[in-house]
């Protein structure tokens, strides 16, 4: 969690998190555990802009329960390669 400089006027905390998805040739993601094809491993960024309220109990959702956070706060995707992971 960080605080930039748009956060004294819009009183929200930034939170940036890596995660990983599971992607098959033709693009597709798809969980993991329920495939067998080869599938390829990509990092995923995303970047969420939470009121300073909801800031705390946000973190722990997402330290957690990574990919159960709410999409409500969500600003930006990035998805790149995890090569090297």
């Amino acid at each position: 969690m960080v605080l930039d400089e748009d956060s004294a006027t819009d009183r929200k905390a930034v939170f940036i998190h890596k995660g990983l998805e599971y992607v098959k040739q033709n693009g597709e993601v798809v969980d993991f555990s329920r495939h067998r094809d080869p599938l390829t491993k990509r990092e995923v960024w995303k970047k969420f802009r939470v009121p300073f309220e909801e800031a705390f109990e946000f973190g722990k959702i997402l330290e957690i329960m990574p990919g159960s956070e709410d999409e409500r706060y969500l600003e930006n995707v990035v998805r790149g390669s995890a090569d090297g992971l």
